[in-house]
């Protein structure tokens, strides 16, 4: 059997024109709600409907940090995004910073944790 997997290493996630330095990434995690539509004639198990819109989710990362505080990201209006994985397959929509959290342990490296909220439409290229 042929493996199918690709390799993380090489992931790039850019915004507001900055590549950021990715240690770990996680997203988009898409949802949809489900509408519950029992009645009471309804038997056994209950019924749901799908709703009509996706929620893009949010994308959270672990990236090298170099001490500068990403103000213009965290404050920027919502702006694109491009996720483009090894093997050149890259996902576009649009997103906000949500939070940014740094990590300075003593003699190892700084890291910090970023997350974004994907707002509107996901395409693959």
């Amino acid at each position: 059997m042929a493996v199918t997997a690709v390799i993380g290493t090489g992931l790039t996630f850019t915004f507001t024109n900055v590549t950021y330095p990715i240690l770990s990434f996680d997203g988009p995690n898409l949802t949809r709600a489900s509408i519950e539509a029992s009645k009471m004639a309804t038997t056994s198990y209950m019924d749901f409907l799908q709703a009509s819109l996706v929620d893009g989710g949010d994308i959270s990362m672990e990236v090298e940090y170099d001490g500068n505080l990403p103000l213009t990201a965290m404050t920027a209006a919502a702006s694109s995004f491009t996720i483009t994985c090894s093997n050149a397959e890259a996902v576009t929509g649009n997103g906000f910073m949500t939070g940014f959290s740094p990590s300075v342990p003593l003699e190892d490296k700084m890291t910090a944790t970023c997350t974004f909220k994907c707002t509107g439409s996901l395409v693959t290229t």
